[in-house]
Protein backbone atom coordinates (compact mmCIF):
# COMPACT_ATOMS: atom_id res chain seq x y z
CA UNK A 1 0.00 0.00 0.00
CA UNK A 2 2.75 2.45 0.98
CA UNK A 3 4.73 1.54 -2.15
CA UNK A 4 1.72 2.18 -4.38
CA UNK A 5 1.14 5.55 -2.69
CA UNK A 6 4.80 6.50 -3.21
CA UNK A 7 4.65 5.54 -6.90
CA UNK A 8 1.45 7.56 -7.28
CA UNK A 9 3.08 10.67 -5.77
CA UNK A 10 6.14 10.30 -7.99
CA UNK A 11 3.89 9.92 -11.03
CA UNK A 12 1.97 13.09 -10.20
CA UNK A 13 5.07 15.16 -9.44
CA UNK A 14 7.35 14.13 -12.26
CA UNK A 15 4.94 13.14 -15.01
CA UNK A 16 2.00 15.44 -14.52
CA UNK A 17 4.14 18.38 -13.36
CA UNK A 18 2.90 21.85 -12.53
CA UNK A 19 0.40 23.82 -14.58
CA UNK A 20 1.74 26.36 -17.07
CA UNK A 21 0.93 30.06 -16.55
CA UNK A 22 -2.03 31.16 -18.65
CA UNK A 23 -3.09 34.36 -20.43
CA UNK A 24 0.25 36.16 -20.46
CA UNK A 25 -0.22 39.80 -21.51
CA UNK A 26 2.16 42.70 -22.05
CA UNK A 27 1.37 46.33 -21.28
CA UNK A 28 3.58 49.09 -22.66
CA UNK A 29 3.96 51.85 -20.06
CA UNK A 30 6.35 54.72 -20.81
CA UNK A 31 9.78 53.11 -21.12
CA UNK A 32 8.81 49.82 -19.43
CA UNK A 33 6.94 46.61 -20.20
CA UNK A 34 4.57 45.23 -17.58
CA UNK A 35 3.85 41.50 -17.89
CA UNK A 36 0.80 39.95 -16.22
CA UNK A 37 -0.64 36.43 -16.23
CA UNK A 38 -3.10 34.25 -14.35
CA UNK A 39 -1.86 32.94 -11.03
CA UNK A 40 -0.99 29.23 -10.99
CA UNK A 41 -3.24 27.41 -8.52
CA UNK A 42 -0.99 24.58 -7.37
CA UNK A 43 0.01 23.76 -3.80
CA UNK A 44 3.55 22.90 -4.89
CA UNK A 45 4.13 26.20 -6.72
CA UNK A 46 7.36 28.07 -5.85
CA UNK A 47 8.31 30.77 -8.40
CA UNK A 48 7.77 31.99 -11.96
CA UNK A 49 10.68 32.29 -14.40
CA UNK A 50 10.51 34.98 -17.08
CA UNK A 51 12.28 34.62 -20.42
CA UNK A 52 13.05 37.45 -22.84
CA UNK A 53 13.86 36.43 -26.43
CA UNK A 54 14.43 32.86 -25.12
CA UNK A 55 16.99 34.10 -22.57
CA UNK A 56 16.52 34.06 -18.80
CA UNK A 57 15.26 37.46 -17.63
CA UNK A 58 14.30 37.01 -13.99
CA UNK A 59 12.12 35.31 -11.39
CA UNK A 60 9.19 36.44 -9.28
CA UNK A 61 6.74 34.95 -6.84
CA UNK A 62 3.90 37.15 -8.10
CA UNK A 63 1.94 36.86 -11.38
CA UNK A 64 3.47 40.05 -12.78
CA UNK A 65 6.86 41.41 -13.81
CA UNK A 66 8.16 44.84 -14.86
CA UNK A 67 11.02 45.09 -17.36
CA UNK A 68 12.56 48.56 -17.61
CA UNK A 69 15.74 47.45 -19.36
CA UNK A 70 14.41 47.95 -22.88
CA UNK A 71 15.70 49.94 -25.84
CA UNK A 72 14.16 51.29 -29.06
CA UNK A 73 14.28 49.36 -32.32
CA UNK A 74 14.21 45.87 -30.78
CA UNK A 75 11.36 43.35 -30.80
CA UNK A 76 11.08 41.79 -27.35
CA UNK A 77 9.25 38.49 -26.90
CA UNK A 78 8.42 36.98 -23.51
CA UNK A 79 7.12 33.75 -22.06
CA UNK A 80 6.83 32.50 -18.47
CA UNK A 81 7.18 29.12 -16.78
CA UNK A 82 6.21 28.03 -13.28
CA UNK A 83 8.50 26.00 -11.02
CA UNK A 84 7.47 23.88 -8.06
CA UNK A 85 9.21 22.87 -4.83
CA UNK A 86 10.67 19.81 -6.55
CA UNK A 87 12.47 21.91 -9.17
CA UNK A 88 10.13 20.86 -11.96
CA UNK A 89 9.34 23.52 -14.56
CA UNK A 90 5.98 23.76 -16.27
CA UNK A 91 5.48 24.10 -19.98
CA UNK A 92 5.90 27.69 -21.18
CA UNK A 93 3.02 30.11 -21.25
CA UNK A 94 1.86 31.76 -24.43
CA UNK A 95 4.41 34.15 -25.98
CA UNK A 96 3.81 37.90 -26.22
CA UNK A 97 5.93 40.42 -28.15
CA UNK A 98 6.27 44.18 -28.25
CA UNK A 99 8.75 46.99 -29.04
CA UNK A 100 9.24 50.56 -27.90
CA UNK A 101 10.11 53.87 -29.49
CA UNK A 102 11.09 55.31 -26.11
CA UNK A 103 14.39 57.14 -26.43
CA UNK A 104 16.85 56.14 -23.72
CA UNK A 105 19.72 58.47 -22.90
CA UNK A 106 22.75 56.96 -21.21
CA UNK A 107 24.44 58.99 -18.49
CA UNK A 108 27.68 60.70 -19.50
CA UNK A 109 30.21 61.75 -16.87
CA UNK A 110 32.64 64.61 -17.45
CA UNK A 111 35.54 66.30 -15.68
CA UNK A 112 38.64 68.33 -16.40
CA UNK A 113 42.30 68.38 -15.47
CA UNK A 114 45.38 70.34 -16.47
CA UNK A 115 45.03 70.79 -20.25
CA UNK A 116 42.41 68.12 -20.81
CA UNK A 117 38.72 67.28 -20.57
CA UNK A 118 37.77 63.70 -19.72
CA UNK A 119 34.47 61.93 -20.40
CA UNK A 120 33.52 58.45 -19.22
CA UNK A 121 30.46 56.25 -19.59
CA UNK A 122 28.93 52.80 -19.26
CA UNK A 123 26.89 51.46 -22.18
CA UNK A 124 24.71 48.40 -21.46
CA UNK A 125 24.89 44.98 -23.01
CA UNK A 126 21.87 44.50 -25.28
CA UNK A 127 20.66 41.00 -26.12
CA UNK A 128 24.04 39.63 -25.17
CA UNK A 129 26.09 42.06 -27.27
CA UNK A 130 28.26 45.06 -26.43
CA UNK A 131 28.69 48.07 -28.75
CA UNK A 132 31.39 47.66 -31.39
CA UNK A 133 32.09 51.38 -31.80
CA UNK A 134 31.53 54.54 -29.81
CA UNK A 135 31.53 57.88 -31.61
CA UNK A 136 32.40 61.05 -29.66
CA UNK A 137 30.78 64.32 -30.68
CA UNK A 138 32.26 67.65 -29.58
CA UNK A 139 30.06 70.72 -29.87
CA UNK A 140 27.69 68.75 -32.12
CA UNK A 141 30.38 67.65 -34.60
CA UNK A 142 31.78 64.12 -34.94
CA UNK A 143 35.18 64.40 -33.29
CA UNK A 144 36.65 60.95 -32.54
CA UNK A 145 35.76 57.29 -32.12
CA UNK A 146 36.89 54.45 -29.86
CA UNK A 147 36.23 50.73 -29.67
CA UNK A 148 33.13 49.44 -27.97
CA UNK A 149 35.14 48.03 -25.08
CA UNK A 150 36.42 51.48 -24.08
CA UNK A 151 34.71 53.40 -21.28
CA UNK A 152 36.52 56.77 -21.28
CA UNK A 153 38.04 59.39 -23.58
CA UNK A 154 40.51 62.19 -22.85
CA UNK A 155 40.49 65.29 -25.04
CA UNK A 156 43.72 67.26 -24.77
CA UNK A 157 42.97 69.71 -27.58
CA UNK A 158 41.32 72.99 -26.57
CA UNK A 159 41.72 76.63 -25.74
CA UNK A 160 41.99 77.88 -22.20
CA UNK A 161 38.71 79.14 -20.78
CA UNK A 162 36.53 77.68 -23.54
CA UNK A 163 33.63 75.42 -22.66
CA UNK A 164 33.18 72.30 -24.78
CA UNK A 165 30.12 70.06 -24.95
CA UNK A 166 30.21 66.32 -25.63
CA UNK A 167 27.79 63.53 -26.39
CA UNK A 168 28.32 59.93 -27.54
CA UNK A 169 26.66 57.46 -29.89
CA UNK A 170 27.21 53.71 -29.39
CA UNK A 171 26.69 51.37 -32.35
CA UNK A 172 25.73 47.72 -31.88
CA UNK A 173 26.10 44.88 -34.39
CA UNK A 174 22.37 44.21 -34.10
CA UNK A 175 21.68 47.61 -35.67
CA UNK A 176 20.91 49.50 -32.48
CA UNK A 177 22.22 52.97 -31.64
CA UNK A 178 22.26 54.39 -28.12
CA UNK A 179 22.93 58.05 -27.28
CA UNK A 180 24.24 59.67 -24.14
CA UNK A 181 23.05 62.91 -22.68
CA UNK A 182 25.14 65.99 -23.50
CA UNK A 183 27.59 67.28 -20.91
CA UNK A 184 29.78 70.40 -21.00
CA UNK A 185 33.04 71.30 -19.28
CA UNK A 186 35.52 74.18 -19.31
CA UNK A 187 39.02 73.60 -20.70
CA UNK A 188 41.70 74.64 -18.22
CA UNK A 189 45.44 74.86 -18.77
CA UNK A 190 46.06 75.02 -15.05
CA UNK A 191 44.30 74.28 -11.79
CA UNK A 192 41.98 77.11 -10.67
CA UNK A 193 43.66 76.75 -7.25
CA UNK A 194 46.96 78.43 -8.08
CA UNK A 195 49.90 76.38 -6.80
CA UNK A 196 48.02 73.08 -6.61
CA UNK A 197 50.41 71.48 -9.08
CA UNK A 198 49.32 67.88 -8.45
CA UNK A 199 45.57 68.69 -8.53
CA UNK A 200 44.74 67.16 -5.15
CA UNK A 201 42.63 70.11 -4.02
CA UNK A 202 45.12 71.72 -1.66
CA UNK A 203 48.53 73.42 -1.62
CA UNK A 204 51.13 71.51 0.41
CA UNK A 205 54.60 69.98 0.32
CA UNK A 206 53.51 67.52 -2.38
CA UNK A 207 53.15 70.44 -4.76
CA UNK A 208 56.73 71.47 -3.97
CA UNK A 209 57.90 67.96 -4.86
CA UNK A 210 55.85 68.07 -8.09
CA UNK A 211 57.44 71.41 -8.99
CA UNK A 212 60.94 70.01 -8.35
CA UNK A 213 60.13 67.09 -10.65
CA UNK A 214 59.08 69.53 -13.36
CA UNK A 215 62.30 71.54 -12.97
CA UNK A 216 64.41 68.37 -13.20
CA UNK A 217 62.32 67.05 -16.13
CA UNK A 218 61.37 63.98 -14.09
CA UNK A 219 57.75 64.81 -14.79
CA UNK A 220 56.91 66.64 -18.00
CA UNK A 221 53.18 65.87 -17.98
CA UNK A 222 50.25 68.25 -18.04
CA UNK A 223 50.72 69.07 -14.34
CA UNK A 224 53.88 71.03 -15.21
CA UNK A 225 51.66 73.59 -16.95
CA UNK A 226 50.60 74.60 -13.45
CA UNK A 227 54.05 74.71 -11.88
CA UNK A 228 54.81 78.34 -12.84
CA UNK A 229 53.45 79.58 -9.53
CA UNK A 230 54.82 83.13 -9.76
CA UNK A 231 53.72 83.38 -13.42
CA UNK A 232 57.05 84.66 -14.76
CA UNK A 233 57.05 82.38 -17.79
CA UNK A 234 59.48 79.77 -16.47
CA UNK A 235 59.57 77.00 -13.87
CA UNK A 236 62.50 77.41 -11.49
CA UNK A 237 63.62 77.84 -7.88
CA UNK A 238 61.59 81.06 -7.57
CA UNK A 239 58.38 79.03 -7.96
CA UNK A 240 59.49 76.75 -5.13
CA UNK A 241 60.20 79.76 -2.89
CA UNK A 242 56.77 81.20 -3.74
CA UNK A 243 55.12 77.90 -2.89
CA UNK A 244 56.95 77.65 0.44
CA UNK A 245 55.86 81.18 1.32
CA UNK A 246 52.26 80.31 0.36
CA UNK A 247 52.30 77.23 2.59
CA UNK A 248 53.98 78.92 5.57
CA UNK A 249 52.25 82.29 5.47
Amino acid sequence: MIRKLFISIVFQVFLLGIDAPQNLEIIHESCTFQLTWDEVQDSTFLVYTIYQNSQYRGITGDPNFIDSDIYPGIDYCYYVTARDYYGIHSNPSNTVCSSTDCETEIELNIGNGPSYVAVWWEFPEILGTDPFEIIIYKDGVEYASVGGDEDYFIDSIGEYGNTYCYHLVAQYEIGIYLLTEEQCEIYLECNPLQGDVNWDGEINVLDILSTINCIMDIDSGNECNCADFNIDGSINILDIISLINEILY
